[in-house]
């Protein structure tokens, strides 16, 4: 699952599928054994192959898999400690967002950010913020989205071990850039802009190009 969600955030969709329909099968052998796995952990493992397969068909645009997958998760995770209550609620505010219903995606994204600080999920906090904030934008509310990036962008940086990799993110630097170009700042701006553009390249979760 690491090695899936790894490819899916470097937007190498076309490999995955291969690697969760053996997945599944292994999940399939484990509960006709009865053997090793719990069948609570293969519950988890389930809601996490629905998980990944609704951000693949939102990739795809295909929203209404992508809705129906992730009410699916949603519903299972209520009966499992699996931490990723956060990742399923980021998804129903992308989805929200992407139809413009930007009152539900704005209650799915405060959700994700609350249930992400408990999961100690950074980069799902860092997203779900900066989307927030494109909402904001978008209404014409400058200070709460600038206001929401930096409270949500501290408390990253509170627990961020100085030896690994600064976490970013494509939602949250964009709209920060943006902001600041609303107000003339360009060479903040720029900063925020600057440290996005290797990921042309090199990779990023799909969508964020």
């Amino acid at each position: 699952m690491l090695r899936i969600w790894a490819l899916f955030f470097s937007n190498k969709i076309e490999v995955i599928q291969p690697l969760l329909d053996e997945l599944e099968a292994l999940v399939d052998q484990q509960r006709i054994a009865e053997v090793e796995t719990s069948a609570n952990e293969l519950i988890d493992l389930h809601s996490e192959i629905s998980l990944i397969r609704s951000y693949i068909a939102r990739s795809q645009s295909d929203l209404r898999s992508a809705h129906s997958l992730t009410k699916q998760v949603l519903e299972e995770l209520d009966n499992t400690n699996m931490p990723l209550k956060s990742v399923t609620y980021y998804g129903i505010g992308l989805d929200s967002f992407t139809v413009g219903d930007l009152e539900s995606a704005e209650f799915a994204l405060k959700s994700a950010i609350d249930h992400g600080k408990r999961e100690k999920k950074y980069t799902t906090v860092l997203s779900s913020s900066g989307l927030l904030g494109w909402i904001y934008f978008f209404q014409g509310k400058l200070d709460a989205a600038l206001e929401t990036g930096m409270h949500n962008q501290q408390w990253i940086d509170s627990l961020h071990d100085p030896s690994q990799p600064r976490i970013i993110s494509c939602w949250q630097n964009s709209i920060l850039a943006m902001i600041y170009l609303e107000r003339g700042e360009k060479t903040i701006a720029a900063a925020y802009i600057n440290p996005l553009l290797k990921h042309i390249n090199i990779g990023t979760e799909p969508g964020l190009h």
